[in-house]
């Protein structure tokens, strides 16, 4: 394993049509590197400690980066990283599916909610907090990759455990 960066290294994430498109949450930056991290070059993310990043495995240019001091922030990128926006959820955490086009879930802090799932790409969301601790702060979240359209089911790590959600998504 060759090491890439001296930087403090918060996240990776890695394109699934693209191999050799990288992502690197470094501290308070977003790089990215397309011939497999030979090269980086620094995206305009907005300010805050990255703490995860997923790619929308429909669309490459789709990057979800969520993090902040206390998990409070998701942006969303449809530009490959040029610009970013604020999505409605908040998050320490974030997945995307690639059986599910569109489906991304984030969590964070807790406040108001744990987590959220969007089924149109983060343009609108639906809390979930069935079975979570009140204000529960999620770290990390997985799709099973069984899920389909019709059920979803969702692992949510926490402080005080893994939990499972399944769920019957609704349409946007």
């Amino acid at each position: 394993m060759r090491r890439r960066s001296r930087q403090e290294l918060g996240t990776v994430a890695v394109d699934p049509e693209q191999p050799e498109h990288l992502l690197l949450g470094a501290g308070s930056s977003l790089f990215q590197s397309h011939d497999g991290g030979a090269t980086w070059s620094a995206t305009s993310l907005v300010a805050g400690r990255v703490s995860a990043l997923a790619v929308d495995p429909a669309d490459a240019d789709t990057v979800y980066a969520c993090g902040g001091l206390f998990g409070d922030f998701l942006v969303r990128t449809v530009d490959g990283g040029a610009t970013w926006t604020l999505t409605a959820a908040g998050g320490g955490a974030v997945t995307t599916a690639p059986q599910l086009p569109g489906f991304v879930a984030a969590g964070g802090n807790g406040v108001p909610h744990p987590v959220a799932v969007s089924q149109d790409r983060g343009a609108t969301w639906t809390c979930l907090d069935a079975g979570l601790p009140p204000r529960a702060f999620v770290h990390s979240l997985a799709v099973d990759p069984t899920s389909t359209a019709a059920q979803v089911t969702l692992y949510a790590a926490t402080e005080t455990g893994v939990f499972e959600i399944t769920f019957a998504p609704q349409a946007p």
